[in-house]
């Protein structure tokens, strides 16, 4: 029934035509499907097999050093995601409450290491995919009657899963948008009940695709625990629905579910690139303009090594001189030799490596390096220019390479926590608790749900912090600290002084301290001393000389004489000379 579907005279329905597009896509996608395996083969030189062939050689694993130098500068933490209302002002506490709940969900999701690092390291190779959706965590009991509740969730999608209109020349005019998934065939079965006739497992032979195909080069089959049907999922965005399908070779023309999409224009997907094609959505990965380099640079170094492990050092000499040899052959390091002809007795040196291969070796790393951006420089791995003022042009030069993946990067996780965001908004059952820190200490719980939500969705911005998503160590930390400790903040701190914000210098020194890895609190007195001896002062009272107070208050007044004294101050300074008079009498009894 499904080669049926693809006679030309036959009226195909909905499903019809969307089994006749993914057959396309799949077969416009194989042969990129085999260049993604080549460099994830290269990625993972050969540890997956059962031995390293020698017609092969990897020692040079050039596509591992790119990704080393790329991920920790596109993804290293948590991203910090910033939430403000867009015009009424009235709904910045709430916007903090909700703010703070989502970056309580990212990290609860643990979305750096388990969605974003995995999509930015596939878009590399190829594209980076996410699907972010509700999924059904289990039901619960509400007035007699059992409801479903879920949790809002964001999964990475190998590119040889994702299916597109190959038709478009954007996203945006995508007819279609999914991907394939399987599930266990029990569940699909009560799932899809009215179709479980149809629903049947599917042999899963393990290794059958990227990246599988290379961690499996034997394509051992196993038995998995349960069976297994495979579905797909397809995004409408005309239609604003997501459909729910068997794939065309099962030979079902019926839409097992839809459901209303609702949410962010652009639909549940985000998908990661740096470099199109004209009038094409299938990208150009970074990694495949490195990889005729890296075959180049390893084929290169092989020839060397092999040359070097044909290097010998031999002694020779002419005919009839065998005593001469023996002897040079059994001496030792310093010894005196006696020769009757030591002219015929030499060492000669056999093969070895040609000079020139390590200028074209050199030649070569160097242009893999520009290839990817300065890649060496961005790294930090050594200094390409002769002055410091060439090394920060050429840093200059890589960071914009960089930064424009960064900001691809950047635009990516936005939309995706965008999506999150929705997600959390419209779920009924979520509860997220928080607590939120105030000057001074002071921490205040906050609970969100929605009940607690003010406005509407639409009414919020949502970005992400710049920089929160680059890794730093505490030395860049601290450099970071004392740049606007020392540039920004301790210049204006009259003027914040002024307004009645005061430094807490505890607390900037306890932070500094924790990046230096001191211990600095034995370093503060809990009083200030000078208070300390005011108190001493002012529990001591002279006989006939008033309170503390007064005393404190006479050594204040006669404290600024040194600017031109009165008469008022030079009453005080007699008096303050007559209570020293009276104290080191009082001290001699």
């Amino acid at each position: 029934m499904a080669e049926s579907i693809n006679e030309p005279n036959k009226k195909l329905n909905l499903v019809g035509r969307l089994h006749r597009a993914i057959t396309a896509c799949k077969k416009v996608k194989h042969n990129i499907d085999k260049k993604n395996i080549k460099m994830l083969d290269a990625y993972a030189s050969g540890y997956y097999k059962s031995e390293i062939h020698a017609s092969d050689p990897h020692p040079l694993n050039l596509i591992d050093r790119a990704v080393s130098i790329w991920i920790p500068y596109l993804v290293g933490g948590y991203p910090k995601i910033i939430i403000s209302p867009k015009i009424n002002l009235a709904l910045t506490p709430f916007a903090n409450v909700f703010q703070m709940s989502l970056n309580q969900l990212l990290k609860e999701m643990k979305f750096d290491s388990r969605t974003l690092r995995p999509a930015v390291l596939n878009s590399l190779f190829s594209q980076g995919i996410v699907k972010t959706a509700t999924d059904k965590a289990g039901t619960f009991k509400f007035k007699g009657y059992f409801a479903q509740y879920g949790i809002p969730f964001s999964e990475v999608v190998s590119d040889c899963n994702y299916i597109f209109d190959i038709t478009a020349k954007t996203r945006e005019q995508y007819e279609f948008e999914g991907d394939e998934y399987y599930i266990p065939t029990d569940e699909a079965k009560e799932e899809f009940s009215k179709f479980a006739d149809k629903i049947t497992p599917d042999f899963k032979l393990y290794g059958d695709k990227a990246p599988k195909e290379v961690t499996n080069p034997n394509r051992i089959a196993y038995n998995e625990l349960k069976n297994y049907t495979r579905f797909i999922d397809l995004w409408l965005p005309k239609e604003k629905v997501i459909i729910t399908i068997l794939p065309p070779e099962k030979g079902v023309t019926k839409i097992l579910r839809t459901v209303n999409y609702n949410g962010p224009v652009f639909g549940p997907y985000d998908v990661l690139t740096y470099k199109n094609f004209p009038e094409s959505t299938i990208p150009i990965p970074p990694i495949y303009s490195l990889m005729e380099l890296d075959a180049a640079i390893n084929c290169l170094y092989s020839k060397a090594r092999n040359q070097a492990e044909r290097l010998k050092k031999v002694g020779v000499g002419a005919t009839g001189n065998k005593e001469d040899l023996e002897t040079a052959r059994d001496c030792r390091d310093g010894d005196m030799l006696l020769l009757t002809n030591p002219d015929n007795v030499k060492e000669l040196t056999l093969g070895g490596v040609v000079p020139e291969i390590y200028d074209f070796i050199a030649f070569s790393l160097n242009q893999y390096s520009e290839q990817g951006g300065n890649l060496y420089t961005t790294g930090g791995r050594k200094a390409q220019a002769k002055t410091l003022g060439q090394e920060e042009l050429m840093m200059s030069n890589a960071s914009r390479t960089l930064n424009d993946m960064a900001q691809s990067v950047h635009k990516f996780a936005s939309s995706i926590a965008e999506k999150l965001a929705f997600e959390l908004w419209n779920n009924p059952t979520m509860q997220i608790k928080t607590i939120r820190e105030l000057p001074g200490g002071i921490q205040i719980p906050k609970l969100y749900n929605q009940l607690e939500q003010e406005g509407r969705f639409t009414d919020f911005y949502l970005d992400i912090q710049m920089y929160s998503m680059q890794k730093m160590s505490p030395e860049q930390k601290l450099q970071r600290m004392m740049q606007i400790l020392t540039g920004w903040i301790l210049p204006t701190a009259p003027m914040a002084a002024q307004q009645g914000q005061q430094l807490n210098v505890p607390a900037i020194t306890k932070e500094l301290s924790t990046y230096m890895d001191i211990e600095t609190d034995s370093w503060f007195l809990t009083e200030n001393p000078q208070n300390q001896q005011m108190n001493l002062m002012g529990s001591y009272q002279p006989m006939g000389q008033g309170n503390g107070q007064q005393q404190m208050s006479t050594k204040t007044k006669s404290s600024d004489q040194r600017f031109g004294a009165s008469e008022a101050d030079n009453q005080n300074n007699k008096l303050a000379q007559l209570n020293s008079q009276n104290k080191s009498q009082n001290e001699g009894y």
